[in-house]
């Protein structure tokens, strides 16, 4: 585990921050009152790593048949990645079919060309902030 050393500081109430998967958490806190009286306190503990938070559950099979139950194959999760997903569709012959970014990772069982694909097994590449996710995924009509 690295160890990443960002000073921030605020006078808020109730104030947040962002941390770096993967690195150590060290937190001071000093509170002071009108009287310049003041108490600190540290809490220290590690941050584990990007796949220890994030739960991925894409279904393993879609039916894109426009019955509005589990037309689209989505990455979905216990997350909120808004512009860091990408998201790649392959067929059999490894010919990239669908590419998705941006703030939602989704197909429809088209091709780029909006022809509608055939049933069988395709394959997923989604690349999150830098990590990349492979796996096979089956399209049922």
């Amino acid at each position: 585990m690295n160890t990443l050393q960002v000073i921030e500081t605020s006078t808020e109430v109730e104030p947040t921050t962002l941390f770096t998967y993967d690195q150590e958490l060290s937190i001071r806190l000093i509170a002071m009152n009108n009287y310049g009286c003041s108490d600190t306190t540290d809490y220290s503990e590690p941050v584990d790593g990007f796949t220890e938070y994030v739960e991925l559950n894409p279904a393993q099979v879609f039916t894109p048949n426009g019955d509005g139950v589990n037309d689209f194959f989505e990455i979905s999760g216990n997350f909120d990645l808004t512009g860091c997903v990408t998201l790649y569709i392959y067929n059999r012959w490894g010919t990239l079919v669908f590419s998705s970014s941006g703030n939602f990772a989704s197909w429809d069982g088209y091709t780029f060309a909006g022809v509608e694909v055939p049933e069988g097994v395709y394959f997923y590449v989604m690349e999150i902030n830098g990590m990349v996710f492979k796996k096979s995924l089956t399209l049922s009509r």
